[in-house]
């Protein structure tokens, strides 16, 4: 592969990743929320979908119910931040390093650490408001059956 050209993903992968290492459900990231928590997460995503895809402005604004102008504010205002201190927010760039490229996987885990894993991750997809409770309910339980399964991922140490 050609380092020059440009490897984007797709939006929704993006997105799951980002819930993944953030632990915030995709319902409350794409939801009208208004917490600043949670306004700042979303801002953050955005940041990630402009950087990690193709995706323009308004198709970013079309996942989360906002018009373009909001997107690019939004963007702004996490590169801004970035600008000021290149460690904020949260350590955003380890964030897109990690959504970018494929983690370590449950198989690189202690059994312990993979058993509270999995369990951390089901509850958060019993949480999620975007999924259906039957759907949901059968996601948990095929994770939290499926523990000697290595395609779990692993948030990166330091997150």
């Amino acid at each position: 592969m050609n380092p020059s050209i440009p490897v984007f993903l797709p939006p929704d992968l993006v997105l799951a990743r980002f819930c993944a290492e953030t632990g915030i459900p995709a319902g409350e990231l794409t939801g009208p929320a208004t917490t600043r928590a949670i306004t700042w997460q979303r801002h953050c995503v955005m940041f990630a979908l402009r950087q990690l895809t193709s995706a323009s402005m308004a198709e970013i604004g079309a996942m989360f119910d906002r018009d373009r102008k909001a997107v690019e504010k939004a963007i702004d205002r996490v590169a801004d931040r970035l600008e000021i201190d290149p460690d904020a927010p949260g350590g955003m760039r380890a964030l897109l390093r990690a959504i970018a490229g494929p983690g370590p996987t449950s198989q690189d885990l202690p059994a312990e650490r993979d058993g509270n894993l999995r369990r951390r991750m089901a509850a958060h997809i019993l949480a999620d408001p975007s999924v259906s409770d039957a759907d949901a309910i059968q996601a948990a339980i095929t994770l939290l059956r499926s523990a000697a399964s290595p395609a779990v991922p692993v948030p990166p140490k330091g997150l």
